[in-house]
């Protein structure tokens, strides 16, 4: 497995009553998981195909965050830019990234 990622958060003053402060965070991540690590090609770094299972994978997105007291809840626009560039996705979820 290889996997790297990079967060920008912005705190801001703003707190809601019963639920936490409010931030925003930007993001990308990339990665991808292979058998065995003698796979690992430099190829899987340049590969521009979405049908190359072995291809590395990179996003990014923007999102706002409130904290719970049982961790963030999160609603992020994600865009990937490869293998192929795609449109933007809403995700949301509950609880920290990793």
């Amino acid at each position: 497995m290889i996997l790297a990622g990079a967060e920008f958060r912005i705190p801001t003053p703003i707190r809601f009553p019963f639920l936490g402060p409010l931030g925003f965070e930007a993001y990308i991540d990339a990665g991808n998981v292979w058998m065995r690590p003698e796979h690992i090609t430099w190829d899987d770094f340049t590969s521009r195909s979405e049908l190359d299972p072995d291809a590395v994978r990179v996003v990014a997105g923007f999102g706002p965050r409130i904290e719970l007291p049982i961790g963030p809840l999160r609603a992020d626009i994600t865009w990937r830019w490869r293998p192929e560039r795609s449109h933007d996705k809403l995700q949301s979820a509950i609880g920290p990234s990793f």
